[in-house]
């Protein structure tokens, strides 16, 4: 016989934490995820987002039709990018890095967070 304690699920080593915050003015217009131990990331989906001043340890995560800021393509040389498929029956998270003039797209199990 398998004792509870035995059965129970382990903690995992860090947990993430999403919110949709508060003053946004749209719901689902921005969605903040906070992996543990891995900054900070705000996502903004919609096409007509007002991108927010870059601050400390946040990172943008730009939907595939929102409009980036040059300036910070040319100092990160980057932009990320996110988009949701359909896959038969569900929905599939792609995550795109976005280089001068084109995004490749990757699946979830081919990121992982860096800190």
């Amino acid at each position: 016989m398998i004792s509870p304690a035995a059965r129970q699920t382990p903690e995992p080593q860090s947990a993430a934490v999403a919110r949709l915050p508060e003053d946004a003015a749209r719901l689902g217009g921005e969605v903040v995820f906070e992996p543990g131990g891995h900054g900070c990331l705000r996502v903004l989906p919609d096409q007509d987002a007002v991108l927010p001043a870059p601050a400390d340890g946040t990172q943008l995560v730009l939907g595939p039709h929102v409009a980036h800021d040059p300036h910070r393509l040319t100092l990160d040389g980057y932009v990320l990018r996110i988009r949701c498929d359909t896959d038969a029956a569900g929905r599939r998270a792609m995550i795109g890095s976005q280089l001068h003039g084109r995004t490749q797209w990757f699946g979830r199990a081919e990121c992982r967070p860096r800190p």
